[in-house]
């Protein structure tokens, strides 16, 4: 018996065509999936920062309708009829149709407001949050104002502020990520010179990053969590000077 083993059989072009093949159509889906994801993470960063702008417009049209005010913030604690500056800005939000619908002599959270404070707004979320859009049955907001120029009782006055400080390096609101608020509920306010820690009384998202932030002038930019307090102190107030152009 012939115990030796015949040779081993030549790859024939077949068989290097299908592994070349492969080996294209491999790379081409890792390009494809890259560029996918490149093109997923931009869309997802123009939408957060378009939301935030779209809140932030609604601001200037309240304040150009009510001759340079923009709406008061409300308080925590209210317990009479007050009401968050989101609320305030339904009608130039294109959500006349929930403004309508309030009972401006009961609380926010009681009667037929309980219903409209359970209605989840896009305008108000971030596409970078995962936390529930609602607690309790009342829809939250992944944004807050500066706490320095929505008053408790009264707003900031754009026109009186331009007087002072430069608009355009004045926070008027911006991403947070954690302890998120009903929309429509008074206080919603935070002081930017706690940092941008994206923790509770901060701003910054809660996924480890920055977050996004609109100014008095309608400027819109992305603040990094190393900010530093000087300048985030130069920020917050809509009388304390700004930053050189090298720091912000």
């Amino acid at each position: 018996m012939d115990d030796t083993f015949p040779p081993p059989a030549r790859p024939s072009w077949w068989t290097f065509f299908s592994v070349i093949t492969l080996l294209l159509l491999g790379m081409g889906g890792c390009w494809a999936y890259s560029h996918w994801e490149r093109g997923w993470r931009k869309q997802r960063s123009w939408d957060a920062l378009n939301r935030v702008r779209d809140v932030a417009l609604g601001v200037q049209q309240y304040a150009t309708r009510y001759d340079g005010w923009i709406p008061p913030g409300g308080a925590v604690d209210d317990t009479s009829p007050e009401w968050s500056w989101q609320v305030q800005l339904l009608p130039f939000l294109d959500r006349d149709d929930l403004y309508r619908r309030l009972d401006f002599r009961q609380p926010w959270d009681a009667g037929p407001n309980r219903e409209v404070a359970a209605t989840a707004l896009e305008t108000f979320l971030s596409p970078y949050e995962s936390k529930p859009a609602s607690h309790w049955e009342l829809a939250l907001t992944h944004q807050a104002g500066n706490a320095r120029v929505f008053g408790a009782r009264r707003g900031l006055n754009l026109n009186e502020a331009m007087k002072q400080d430069s608009l355009s390096a004045t926070l008027m609101l911006g991403e947070i990520g954690a302890e998120f608020p009903p929309w429509a509920k008074p206080g919603n306010v935070r002081e930017l010179t706690r940092g941008l820690g994206g923790g509770p009384g901060q701003f910054r998202r809660s996924a480890g990053h920055g977050g996004f932030a609109m100014f008095l002038g309608g400027n819109g930019k992305y603040l990094s969590p190393d900010t530093s307090p000087r300048v985030l102190e130069l920020l917050a107030g809509p009388d304390n000077g700004f930053p050189r152009d090298d720091e912000f």
